[in-house]
């Protein structure tokens, strides 16, 4: 996509500048090595370490936001700083680590396999297996959640957004209404399974939606 090339090139034109290509290079090979054959094949394994590590290092879906982070800018405050800049990059780079754990990727084909989702050649969108993946990455890592319930909520989840085509129109937009207006009023103040019971409604309500939408089609 256009997006994903001209993040790139401004990356490489501002190597000298911010030191980034080298790195993100490495990083990119390092993709490249580890998702080579895995059970579930990614068409773009590139595409892979740049979308996971921006929303599990800064909640954050839309790549435009890489080169601001990356020159140091801070998303809240809009100032940019040598300090920042060091600081985002290393979120970046911890965030790709873990992403690129080969035990988190096969830990997390029990949530497709539960999904219904025995192989990739079924999926028609492989965005939506990028960004539950960080879904599931958050949940573990920063919210320490059980596996057995994160697994059978995101499997609910993922089966949901596979079925009414989620993220196949302005997928990076989406997901930011995800991430950020998704979340059932107060949530930060319910117990795991009030979440749960909320977030479950709100599933649900986008697959009636999106079966009335085909039934008056």
């Amino acid at each position: 996509m256009l997006i994903y090339s001209l993040i790139y090139l401004i990356l490489k034109a501002k190597a000298k500048e911010t030191g980034v290509e080298l790195k993100y290079s490495q990083g990119n090979r390092k993709v490249n090595r580890k998702i080579k054959k895995p059970e579930y094949i990614l068409a773009k394994p590139r595409q892979f370490t740049k979308n996971i590590s921006v929303v599990l290092g800064f909640r954050r879906a839309k790549l435009e936001y890489v080169y601001s982070l990356l020159r140091g800018k801070d998303l809240q405050t809009n100032q940019f700083s040598d300090e920042q800049r060091e600081k985002q990059f290393a979120i970046l780079k911890e965030s790709q680590g873990y992403a690129l754990n080969l035990q988190n990727w096969h830990d997390f084909f029990s949530v497709l396999k539960r999904a219904g989702y025995t192989t990739s050649q079924i999926i028609s969108s492989q965005i939506t297996i990028l960004y539950t993946y960080a879904l599931w990455l958050i949940g573990k890592r920063d919210f320490k959640v059980d596996l057995f319930r994160l697994r059978e909520t995101l499997a609910r989840w993922f089966f949901m957004a596979s079925l009414t085509g989620r993220y196949t129109a302005s997928p990076e937009s989406r997901m930011e209404q995800d991430m950020f207006h998704a979340l059932p009023e107060k949530w930060y103040e319910m117990d795991y399974n009030e979440f749960l019971k909320e977030r479950r409604k709100r599933m649900a309500e986008v697959i009636r939606l999106g079966f009335m939408k085909i039934k008056d089609n």
